[in-house]
């Protein structure tokens, strides 16, 4: 099991209270931005600077996305707060390591996919990535095999 994470799993309910509060702040936070940002877009349509009413819109819609992944960040970190969940960290260890390498994939084929032909990126076969525990800080790794293929 990655080290790293594990670690960070098993200290992270010593500091969850602090957490929630800091959460709990930046969502008030975000909801004044999100009134002030709703009452200046609605006076800029009124007023008819469709430029500055469009502007105001295109932030108000980002900080309305944050406030939505930071009420999804203050729900998951509730969820882990709850008693009993401590045993589940290898269980959010195991997910947490997936969804990285699964990231650290996606990246590589969109590296890929950019810098080579469409010939050269249908003879590249992706496997999802596999949890396997490894020792110390060395962190994962990456195979690339190499197979014969049948010429056109």
């Amino acid at each position: 099991m990655s080290t790293i994470f594990y670690s960070f799993f098993t200290n992270f309910f010593a500091v969850e209270p602090d957490l929630l509060t800091q959460l709990k702040q930046d969502k008030v936070t975000l909801q004044s931005t999100r009134d002030r940002l709703s009452s200046e877009a609605q006076a800029a349509y009124a007023a008819s600077y469709h430029t500055e009413a469009w502007t105001k819109t295109q932030r108000l819609q980002e900080t309305e996305r944050n406030l939505g992944l930071l009420e999804r960040a203050i729900d998951d970190l509730l969820e882990m707060m709850r008693p009993g969940t401590e045993h589940a960290g290898k269980r959010r260890t195991r997910d947490a390591c997936l969804a990285i390498g699964k990231a650290r994939l996606n990246n590589l084929a969109d590296t890929i996919a950019s810098t080579t032909t469409s010939k050269v990126q249908e003879r590249i076969k992706f496997i999802p990535p596999r949890f396997v525990e490894t020792e110390g800080k060395s962190g994962g790794t990456v195979s690339v095999t190499l197979r014969a293929s049948k010429l056109p």
